[in-house]
């Protein structure tokens, strides 16, 4: 989100769409507190780089479901 800091993007897609599912992403390592504070700003999943697509289906699916 343009002029946006990245913590806030949670925060912002969860008031202003109260339904969004939100799942948060990071390539960044040692971003633990960062997803830390995207649960606490509402992200419903967070996931740290590498992962698989295979795993960003599972999280995408389980976080569809409930």
């Amino acid at each position: 989100m343009p002029g946006r800091d990245e913590m806030e993007v949670p925060l912002v897609l969860t008031q202003e769409f109260l339904d969004a599912k939100v799942i948060v992403m990071t390539g960044s390592t040692g971003d633990q507190n960062f997803l830390n504070v995207a649960k606490l700003f509402g992200a419903r999943q967070v996931m740290q780089k590498p992962f698989t697509i295979e795993e960003v289906r599972r999280v995408a699916c389980y976080t569809s479901d409930h």
